[in-house]
């Protein structure tokens, strides 16, 4: 697999998987990121822990299709102290990951992504537009009563009906 970010574009996204990836997960899968290249211009960073699933779409350029995870945190912070308009190179082969930029290289080491659980298929049962700005005001009135931190994992949601 070989892949080309804008470096931007690869910390939005690596920082939204990252957030969901964990670390203190029993299947230590959940604490990666999994890094598909399958279409020439857009590649998907999935994490996922068991009540938590995230895809990001990042465009790229997918030079060599393919599938690789990285860890989750380990990749994060090193992707958002590379030169924020620069073209990161991601190269993956056997059980290691090389992402480079301009001088700059770093290896890290993989686990198999077929190990990585499938992105389940769902299908909606129901379907609505609404605008952007009629949804951030619904959730500004919500979000001040929703916890930060709670072990109930139900009340660090919203109910959207």
């Amino acid at each position: 697999m070989r892949v080309q970010f804008k470096a931007s574009d690869l910390v939005r996204g690596a920082e939204v998987a990252q957030s969901v990836a964990n670390p203190q997960s029993t299947m230590p899968i959940f604490a990666n990121i999994l890094i598909t290249g399958e279409h020439n211009n857009v590649a998907s960073l999935t994490a996922m822990d068991f009540d938590v699933r995230v895809r990001v779409e990042v465009p790229a350029e997918v030079e060599s299709k393919g599938k690789v995870t990285v860890p989750g945190r380990t990749f994060y912070d090193f992707v958002r102290e590379l030169p924020p308009n620069a073209d990161i190179l991601l190269e993956a082969s056997g059980s290691k990951v090389t992402v480079s930029c301009r001088e700059i290289r770093g290896e890290m080491a993989s686990t198999s992504p077929e190990d990585f659980p499938l992105w389940p298929e769902m299908e909606p049962t129901l379907e609505f537009e609404l605008s952007q700005k009629d949804l951030r005001r619904a959730l500004d009135r919500v979000l001040f009563a929703i916890p930060v931190r709670d072990s109930r994992k139900t009340l660090l949601g919203a109910l959207f009906e």
